[in-house]
């Protein structure tokens, strides 16, 4: 957020050097990458599996920001503000990220969703979460055996519909935060 914010607002040379980081990191092979660092990292844990899925995540989240903080750059209260001196990041954490509210929520959602299907593949593949701790990817992991499939539901079905009950859920929850968000907007 914070970048996306400063890269955009700034402009100019501070965009382009920033963009071009976004740019280098958001080419790179997050899955591939990932199951290396998974393999080589020692005590290897869940913290570090977050950690790792949020340096290969970040960049999108970026430009995303940055999106609609150039739409609401040339905005008239933006200018208002830079007219009466208002500082930069006065201008930019009390004017334009308030504005931008309901979009950080359909972000986050859409983000939390995202990162729970990133480290349920990871552990279904057997590179996600360490072996003792306890996984949805594992669990839908015992999908692979045809036996297990046909003979032993139990095993992967209550995972898979977990699963597809929390990424619905997370869903509905920042669709009704958002319609909340913009509700609060139009009031003011």
């Amino acid at each position: 957020l914070v970048i996306g914010l400063l890269a955009e607002y700034y402009g100019g040379v501070i965009d382009a050097i920033i963009m071009r980081i976004v740019d280098f990191v958001q080419i790179l092979p997050q899955f591939p990458i990932i199951i290396v660092l998974t393999t080589v990292i020692p005590n290897y844990n869940a913290v570090t599996l977050v950690l790792l899925i949020a340096i290969f995540g970040w960049p999108s989240t970026a430009r995303y920001y940055r999106s609609f903080v150039l739409s609401q750059r040339g905005r008239d209260y933006v200018l208002a503000s830079k007219t009466s001196g208002s500082s930069d990041l006065k201008i930019m954490f009390r004017e334009v990220l308030p504005n931008i509210t309901s979009m950080i929520i359909i972000d986050l959602v859409l983000t939390i969703a995202g990162n729970i299907g990133i480290e349920t593949t990871l552990s279904f593949v057997g590179y996600g979460l360490p072996p003792t701790t306890p996984s949805l990817g594992t669990l839908i992991g015992f999908a692979n055996d045809p036996v297990n499939v046909i003979n032993r539901p139990w095993l992967w079905l209550p995972a898979t519909i977990l699963l597809l009950i929390i990424c619905l859920s997370i869903n509905y929850v920042g669709r009704a935060l958002q319609r909340a968000g913009d509700a609060r907007q139009r009031e003011n």
